[in-house]
C-alpha cells in the first residue's frame, strides 16, 4: 500500500511538470512518462514514433534520420553514452517541422543509478519561443553592429578597469589596429589615451574617461590627443557616457573622431581672416599713398623740365622719380594682396616687355650680376596687363639679385610650349632655398630678409598676377645652388598685332578750353591746375564736390571738361559730372582716382577705360588724356541728358 502510494505520488509529481518527461531502462525502453509526454505522443502517434510505454525510445530517432540524420545520429549516440555510463549528461537542441514553422526542442538525458532503478530520465522542452527571441536579438545586434561600423567616429566600450569590451571598425582603424578584436581585452588608457597635449602619463583615474565610471558623468573634450598603436599621436574630440546595469555603473562608452582636418581648416580660416584684415588695411594705405606719389611724381617731372642746364640737379630729380616708381610698385603690391588692383589685359608680346625693361633691369641688379636673355623667336602672344608683366620681372629679378650678394648670373628665358602656354623662366645662381622656405614663399608678408630689407609682398604679388592671368607658377630651388621660377601664361589666340611697349613720346598737348578741376588733395589739385594753365587751358578749381557743382552752376563761361576725382569727401565725382552735363550737354568728363575699380563701382560710378586716369600718373599722360577727351565728339563721348548718364552712375 505504501509503495503504491509512493508510486502514485511520483507519477502525480511528473504530471505537474510542463515539459515532457520519460524514464527509460538501460536499453532505452520507456518505463513511464508524464502527462505532457503522453499528450505529445498521442498527437504524433505513439506507435509510429515509438514514444509510448514499453517502446524503445531510441527507435524514435531512427524515424527522424531522414529529416535530420546528423542530429538523429548525435542524439542516439548521446543517449547510449549516458545509458552505458560513458557520459554524465547529454543535452541536444533540434528543430522539428510543425505546420508552416519548425518547433525547437531541447532534450536532456541524465542517468538514474539507484539500488532498484537503473536507466535514465529524459526531458524534452519546447524552446521555440526562446529560439525566436534569441534570433530576433541576434538580428538586432547585427543591425546595431552594422550601424556602429558604418560611422566614421570611433566607438569603444570599457569596463570599470578600463579594459576594452567592444570596438567598432572606425576606432580600430583610427588607433592603428587591423581588426576591432585586436583592441578588445586590452587596457585602452595606457595604450591610447594618456592625456592632453603636453601631458603624457596622465593617470586613468584623472582622465575624463574614468569620470564616467566613477561618478556617472557625461564628459566632453574638444582638444586632446590619442595615441596609435605605433606610438604616433593625433588630435581628437571625444565624449564619454556611463554604462548602467540596473542602478550600478559597469563601464563607459567613448565616442571620438580625428580632428586633424578640422584644426587645419580652422588654422587656414584664421590665417585667411588675418590676411583679409591686413589686406583691407593695406588697400586704404595704398590709396593715400597714391595721392602722395602723384604729387611727388608730378612736381619732380616739372622740376626736371626746369633744370635742363643743371646736370646734377637733373640727376637728383631722376633719383626722386626712381624712388617714386619703386614706391608706386610697392603700392601696387599692397593692392595685389587685397586682390583689387585694376587689370587691363591686352594682346602682348612677352619678348617686347623684356626688351623694353632690359636697361632698367641691368641698372637695378648692378655691375656684379650678369643678366643674360635667351628669348625664343616668333614667340606666341599672351593676354595680360603690361604693367603686371613688368611687375613680375621687377620682383623676380630683385629677389634674384638679393640672393647673390657676392655677384652671379641671372637668366631670363622665354619659350612657347606645346600645351598652349608661353613660359617665362627666371633663374639665378644664388643661395637657393630649403623646402621649409619654399613652402611659405607665396604667403603675404613672409620674408627671410632682415627687417627693413623686404616687405614679403613680392612673390605673393607675382602669384596673384599669374592667377589673374589664368596661368601657373612653379619654383625649383636648392640651397647653395640657385633658384628658378617658371611662369606659364596662356597663349592668346587673337589676330591683332603685339603691343610693343615704348616710352610715351614727348609732345605738346595744349589747348584753350575751360576745365573744372575737382580734387580734395590740395597739393595735387594745385599741381594739376598749374600744369593745365601752363599749357594754355582756363582752369577752375574746387576742393570738394559741392563746391564743384556750385562753380559749374554759377560760371558765366561754358565749361568744356570736368576733371574730377571719383572719391570726394561729400559727393562722389559722378554726381559732380552729372550736374555739369545737365546744364551743358557738350561738356566732357575725365575721372581720376587712386582707388580700385571694384570700390569705384560700389559707389555707383561706371567708368569706361578711355575716361579714366589712375593715380599716380605722368604729367604728359594727363595732358594727352585731357586733349584726347576734349577732342571727342559728344556722340563718341556718349553723354545724354534725357537719360541717366552711364558714365556717371547713380
Amino acid at each position: 500500500m505504501q509503495r503504491s502510494y509512493r508510486s502514485q505520488a511520483k507519477t502525480v509529481a511528473l504530471d505537474t511538470l510542463p515539459y515532457h518527461v520519460a524514464l527509460v531502462d538501460p536499453e532505452g525502453v520507456i518505463l513511464t512518462v508524464n502527462e505532457a509526454w503522453r499528450n505529445y505522443a498521442r498527437a504524433k502517434g505513439v506507435h509510429q514514433l515509438g514514444l509510448g510505454v514499453g517502446e524503445n525510445y531510441l527507435n524514435s530517432y531512427d524515424c527522424d534520420r531522414e529529416a535530420d540524420s546528423a542530429k538523429a545520429v548525435e542524439a542516439t549516440d548521446g543517449i547510449r553514452g549516458v545509458l552505458q555510463g560513458e557520459l554524465r549528461e547529454f543535452v541536444i537542441e533540434y528543430a522539428q517541422p510543425f505546420m508552416a514553422r519548425p518547433k525547437w526542442f531541447r532534450t536532456a538525458v541524465t542517468p538514474i543509478d539507484r539500488s532498484r532503478l537503473h536507466g535514465a530520465m529524459i526531458t524534452r522542452m519546447d524552446i521555440t519561443l526562446q529560439k525566436t527571441l534569441e534570433s530576433n536579438l541576434q538580428r538586432q545586434e547585427a543591425q546595431y553592429l552594422a550601424l556602429l561600423n558604418s560611422t566614421r567616429e570611433g566607438i569603444f566600450a570599457l569596463e570599470e578597469r578600463g579594459i576594452c569590451t567592444f570596438c567598432n571598425i572606425a576606432a580600430a582603424r583610427l588607433l592603428g589596429y587591423e581588426k576591432p578584436r585586436d583592441l578588445v581585452g586590452k587596457v585602452v588608457h595606457q595604450r591610447h589615451c594618456q592625456g592632453r597635449p603636453g601631458h603624457m602619463g596622465e593617470a586613468f583615474k584623472e582622465s575624463k574617461v574614468s569620470q564616467a565610471i566613477l561618478y556617472g558623468s557625461v564628459s566632453h573634450a574638444d582638444n586632446e590627443v590619442f595615441f596609435r598603436v605605433d606610438g604616433t599621436k593625433f588630435p581628437v574630440e571625444y565624449w564619454t557616457h556611463p554604462i548602467y546595469h540596473d542602478v550600478h555603473i559597469v563601464g563607459t562608452v567613448v565616442t571620438f573622431f580625428d580632428i586633424t582636418e578640422q584644426l587645419q581648416l580652422r588654422s587656414e580660416f584664421l590665417h585667411a581672416q588675418k590676411t583679409q584684415e591686413i589686406a583691407h588695411l593695406a588697400g586704404g594705405v595704398a590709396h593715400n599713398f597714391k595721392n602722395a606719389l602723384a604729387v611727388i611724381t608730378g612736381y619732380s617731372e616739372l622740376l626736371g623740365e626746369r633744370l635742363t642746364a643743371d646736370e646734377d640737379g637733373r640727376k637728383y630729380v631722376r633719383q626722386i622719380g626712381v624712388a617714386a616708381d619703386r614706391a608706386a610698385s610697392f603700392t601696387r603690391q599692397l593692392l595685389g594682396v587685397n586682390r583689387k588692383e585694376s587689370v587691363k589685359p591686352v594682346s602682348l608680346d612677352l619678348n617686347s616687355v623684356v626688351l623694353t625693361m632690359d636697361d632698367l633691369l641691368r641698372r637695378m641688379i648692378g655691375e656684379d650680376v650678369i643678366l643674360n636673355l635667351t628669348l625664343a623667336p616668333d614667340l606666341a602672344r599672351i593676354h595680360a596687363d603690361p604693367g603686371h608683366i613688368q611687375q613680375i620681372l621687377i620682383n623676380l629679378i630683385g629677389n634674384a639679385r638679393d640672393a647673390m650678394p657676392q655677384g652671379g648670373e641671372i637668366v631670363i628665358h622665354t619659350s612657347t610650349v606645346q600645351d598652349g602656354y608661353v613660359t617665362l623662366t627666371i633663374s639665378d645662381s644664388g643661395c637657393g632655398m630649403d623646402q621649409t622656405v619654399q613652402d611659405r614663399i607665396f604667403e603675404p608678408f613672409f620674408t627671410t630678409k632682415e627687417p627693413g630689407h623686404g616687405t614679403g609682398l613680392g612673390l605673393s604679388t607675382v602669384q596673384q598676377i599669374v592667377m589673374q592671368s589664368k596661368g601657373h607658377i612653379f619654383v625649383r630651388s636648392e640651397s647653395g645652388v640657385g633658384t628658378s621660377f617658371e611662369i606659364q601664361l596662356p597663349v592668346f589666340a587673337d589676330d591683332t598685332g603685339p603691343i610693343l611697349l615704348s616710352p610715351l613720346p614727348r609732345r605738346t598737348f595744349r589747348g584753350t578750353e575751360t576745365i573744372l578741376v575737382v580734387e580734395d588733395e590740395e597739393a595735387f589739385r594745385t599741381l594739376v591746375s598749374h600744369t593745365l594753365r601752363a599749357n594754355g587751358y582756363q582752369v577752375l578749381e574746387a576742393a570738394d564736390g559741392t563746391t564743384g557743382i556750385e562753380i559749374a552752376a554759377q560760371c558765366d563761361k561754358m565749361i568744356d571738361l570736368v576733371l574730377t576725382d571719383v572719391v570726394l569727401p561729400d559727393v562722389n565725382g559722378g554726381r559732380v559730372a552729372e550736374s555739369l552735363v545737365e546744364t551743358n550737354r557738350s561738356a566732357k568728363v575725365l575721372y581720376m582716382s587712386g582707388y580700385t575699380d571694384d570700390y569705384i563701382t560700389s559707389l555707383g560710378v561706371d567708368i569706361p577705360e578711355t575716361g579714366f586716369l589712375e593715380k599716380p600718373f605722368d604729367i604728359q599722360v594727363m595732358l594727352a588724356k585731357v586733349r584726347e577727351t576734349l577732342d571727342q565728339t559728344p556722340a563718341n563721348f556718349g553723354v545724354t541728358t534725357s537719360q541717366p548718364n552711364p558714365l556717371l552712375g547713380a
